[in-house]
């Protein structure tokens, strides 16, 4: 299971000229409350999840950064982050099947952005995520982060994990 917080931090003004009046624009944006996913380590990918949809409802366009994605220490297993080539997941025993993941987030569509990053077309994982511009979204438009994940496969019941997922929204 994941918790997601939002940071709106509506601290950019537009239309700023000498003399002139200063306006501040609001921003709407939604995201998903939660995101779960399931690991079966009988199927070949083993790893599901629904797709991550977010919305600029605001008249303008958008910056999304992700402040931190990191593990949380609330859930039943708590993991820790790693890099996909850290490990050699297929022989992981069961106290490291428990112990890591490699949790990432990448773009369902590049094209829905109006400025998309390089280095989201293929997974961008936790540890490598801090501060990072994701993104710009147009008005009143939306896109799609999916999750992907390299896991162990020595799951020896049903567990919860929790990651949390810090955005932050500013006027572009």
């Amino acid at each position: 299971m994941f918790s997601w917080e939002i940071l709106i931090c509506p601290d950019k003004i537009l239309g700023a000229n000498s003399g002139s009046t200063l306006e501040r624009e609001s921003i709407a944006f939604a995201y998903p409350v939660n995101v779960f996913y399931t690991i079966d380590p009988n199927s070949e990918d083993g790893f599901y999840s629904a797709d991550i949809h977010i919305q600029n409802n605001s008249k303008v366009p958008v910056k999304v950064n992700i402040e931190s994605f990191k593990v949380s220490s609330d859930g039943e297993l708590v993991f820790q982050d790693v890099l996909p080539d850290s490990m050699d997941w297929y022989a992981l025993n069961r106290q490291d099947t428990r112990s890591y993941i490699a949790l990432g987030l990448q773009y369902v569509d590049h094209t829905q952005w109006l400025y998309s990053q390089a280095e989201l077309m293929e997974p961008l994982y936790a540890v490598e995520i801090e501060n990072t511009f994701i993104g710009a979204l147009s008005k009143e438009s939306g896109a799609a982060l999916q999750l992907r994940a390299y896991h162990g496969l020595a799951f020896d019941g049903n567990y919860t994990a929790k990651h949390d997922l810090v955005f932050v929204v500013s006027l572009l």
